[in-house]
C-alpha cells in the first residue's frame, strides 16, 4: 500500500514488516492536512491518496482515524454490527436451541396476550438476528492501562471491520518507547495495517527494525 499527498511529493510505502511514521514538523501544515484526512474519512474531497495494488482506495470506506487514546471504544455502530453478524452466525448454527427458546416464548406471549384487554398479535418466531440484537451485546472495556486498550482496540477493527488501514496519530505522545515497541511487534505479528503521524520535530525511530519514520519539515520538504 501506498500513502500520497496530492500537494506535495510525498508517497510513502506501506509494508507489512515494518510500521511508517510521518513527522510533520510546520504545525499549521499538520493541523491542516488532519482536517482534510478527517474530513474524506467522512467523505468529502480531499488531497491524501491511498491505493493497494494500484487501485485507489476508499477512505470513508477503508481508512480508520485514532486521534483520542484516552476515550478508545470498539463499540461504534459499525463495529457493533459486524460484532451482531459474527454472533449471529453462530446463533443460527444452534437450530435446536432456538426451536426451544421460541417455543417457550410463544408460550409467553400466549399467556400475556390472553390477559389483555384488547386483542394484541405479535411476532410469531424470533430468528437469530432478532434474539441477538435483543441481547444487545457489546465489548465490555473494564479499566486497564492505555497499551492493553489500543492493542485491543486494533484487534476488534481488524478482525471485525477489516479496514485497510488504521491511522494512529500522536500515539508517541502518550506511550513510552517500550510500548510502542510492543504495539509495533503486535500490529507486525498480527499483519495489523497502521500508519502513524506525529506532530512536531522527529525523532529516532524506536527500533530501526519495527519503524521506518518520514518527515514533512518545517519548510514542507519532504524527507525519507
Amino acid at each position: 500500500m501506498k500513502v500520497l499527498y496530492a500537494l506535495s511529493d510525498m508517497e510513502i510505502e506501506l509494508s507489512e514488516n515494518y510500521v511508517a511514521t510521518l513527522y510533520i514538523e510546520n504545525m499549521l501544515y499538520f493541523r491542516h492536512t488532519l482536517q482534510e484526512l478527517s474530513a474524506q474519512i467522512a467523505g468529502a474531497e480531499g488531497h491524501w491518496v491511498f491505493t493497494q495494488a494500484q487501485q485507489q482506495l476508499d477512505c470513508k470506506k477503508n481508512i480508520i482515524l485514532v486521534t483520542d487514546f484516552f476515550h478508545i471504544d470498539g463499540n461504534q455502530k459499525p463495529v457493533l454490527s459486524k460484532l451482531h453478524a459474527y454472533l449471529t452466525s453462530i446463533a443460527e448454527e444452534e437450530s435446536e436451541l432456538l426451536y426451544e427458546i421460541n417455543d417457550k416464548l410463544r408460550r409467553l406471549y400466549t399467556e400475556i396476550t390472553l390477559q389483555a384487554p384488547v386483542e394484541v398479535g405479535y411476532k410469531a418466531a424470533l430468528s437469530a438476528q432478532d434474539l441477538i440484537k435483543a441481547g444487545d451485546f457489546k465489548f465490555e472495556w473494564v479499566e486497564t492501562e492505555l497499551l492493553e486498550r489500543l492493542v485491543t482496540y486494533l484487534d476488534i477493527i481488524c478482525d471485525l471491520l477489516k479496514s485497510k488501514l488504521i491511522v494512529l496519530v500522536n500515539v508517541r505522545k502518550y506511550m513510552t518507547v517500550e510500548e510502542l515497541k510492543l504495539v509495533y511487534e503486535h500490529c507486525i505479528r498480527k499483519k495489523i495495517p497502521i500508519f502513524c503521524i506525529e506532530s512536531g520535530y522527529t525523532c529516532h525511530s524506536v527500533d530501526e527494525l519495527l519503524e521506518k519514520v518520514y518527515t514533512i519539515d518545517k519548510d514542507l520538504c519532504f524527507i525519507y
